[in-house]
């Protein structure tokens, strides 16, 4: 019974200060490297296929992924960051954005 004890205090011992955590994926076969910005600071630079994974403190962040040599959100109509709040882990997918040249949210020309 001990030894049960032992095992349950170092388990829980284990998820004390675990905070949720953020996974960005590049799967957009269209830019080759990314980089990943939190709160203004870079985190890291993804190739396609490739992932990272940072830790976050729970609460609000601002989030941005670029063409390295960029400031302008690649893959944020706008350009610009994405403004989220964080209690639990996120996953980020970076996808091949559609042809924003005639996305008006009209259907095309025939």
């Amino acid at each position: 019974m001990r030894r049960l004890a032992i095992i349950l205090l170092a388990l829980s011992g284990t998820s004390i200060g675990c905070g949720p955590s953020l996974t960005v994926r590049h799967l957009d076969p269209t830019n080759d490297r990314a980089e990943v910005w939190v709160n203004g600071q870079q985190q890291g630079v993804l190739g396609y296929g490739e992932s990272l994974n940072i830790d976050l403190e729970p609460g609000q962040h601002r989030l941005k992924a670029t063409r390295p040599g960029e400031a302008r959100n690649a893959w944020h109509k706008g350009g610009g960051e994405w403004r989220v709040v964080v209690l639990d882990d996120v996953v980020l997918s970076l996808l091949p954005q559609p042809d924003r040249a005639t996305d008006d949210g009209e259907p095309p020309a025939p």
